[in-house]
């Protein structure tokens, strides 16, 4: 079995390390393809580039000549509108999950079960954006908790006198 998980941890090595190589291959390819100037190409139907925008415009002269409105045109200029952001903070209510849980296993189990699926209940509806609903499963999860927790101490402080009182009738008798 060990033989067989280090064979497929070879295989799964290889296989990203072939990938990485066909990566670097492709972007080697791509970086050796050659320049051709937009004027070499011919285009049916549309005039050839004689002269192709200059890269850099010095400072202090318009990128562009200004162009010429028509009678009647008024320019606007237009401020952008500032956007409110309201950004909400959700703060997760405690579930109460690992204290259910561990009234589950150590007290009662049937109450620790209706607190666990309470818990779990909290948390889906907050992922879902109930906040009420999150806190009202949350205070569900809570007294069902406490409650199992309250019946096991009761349980178990009941067995432990009950043995004790047993016990102690049993081995008076000698």
């Amino acid at each position: 079995m060990l033989i067989l998980k280090t064979y497929i941890c070879y295989l799964y090595t290889l296989y990203l390390f072939i990938e990485s190589q066909q990566e670097d291959y492709i972007i080697s390819a791509m970086s050796t393809e050659k320049y051709q100037d937009p004027s070499a190409q011919t285009n049916p139907g549309y005039p050839a580039v004689t002269n192709p925008p200059p890269a850099y415009q010095p400072a202090g002269q318009p990128a562009f000549p200004p162009q010429p409105q028509p009678a009647g045109y008024t320019a606007y200029n237009v401020q952008p509108v500032p956007v409110t952001t309201i950004t909400t903070i959700r703060t997760r209510p405690n579930n109460y999950l690992i204290s259910a849980i561990l009234v589950t296993v150590f007290c009662c189990l049937p109450f620790g079960i209706i607190g666990i699926i309470y818990s779990v209940d909290s948390s889906s509806k907050f992922d879902r954006g109930d906040d009420a609903g999150a806190a009202s499963s949350a205070r569900s999860a809570r007294s069902w908790t406490i409650a199992g927790l309250v019946c096991g101490i009761v349980i178990i402080s009941v067995n432990v006198v009950l043995r004790l009182v047993l016990f102690s009738t049993y081995y008076s008798d000698y």
